[in-house]
């Protein structure tokens, strides 16, 4: 994903191989694949504690992070045959001191990943429901 890029408008393969979560109401270009809640912070904070909690998950790294337009993005290696896969995070406003993610998985190889994308967001958005207050 290019630094100017929002995640609002990303274009997603016809393979089954990616995964695509988004806050409800928050309008985008491509199927969103499971509606999450929105969040009682700022978008600031809810992005500094998205990724704190996504960059510590088991075998994924932080490979950029842009602040001022709140997205960051992590490369995941599967544990059993070391695949890389990418996730994208943005944080957008959606009220006053409240705030929406948009989260989109995919893996760099193969035709499907057998689900291993949407699990992934799933346990991700788990993990931060634990660390912030949802509206």
């Amino acid at each position: 994903m290019s630094g100017t890029e929002s995640l609002k408008t990303i274009q997603r393969s016809p393979k089954p191989n990616s995964a695509f979560f988004a806050s409800e109401g928050v309008e985008t270009e491509a199927e969103v694949d499971e509606h999450l809640p929105h969040f009682d912070l700022s978008a600031d904070e809810l992005f500094i504690h998205a990724v704190e909690v996504f960059g510590a998950q088991k075998n994924t790294r932080t490979t950029n992070r842009d602040e001022s337009v709140k997205r960051a993005s992590f490369v995941c290696t599967t544990p059993l045959l070391r695949f890389k896969d990418d996730v994208d995070l943005e944080v957008v406003s959606t009220g006053e001191g409240r705030a929406g993610i948009i989260l989109f998985s995919r893996s760099r190889v193969g035709y499907s990943d057998l689900g291993t994308n949407r699990k992934r967001l799933a346990h991700w958005v788990e993990q931060l429901n634990h660390n912030v207050k949802k509206a």
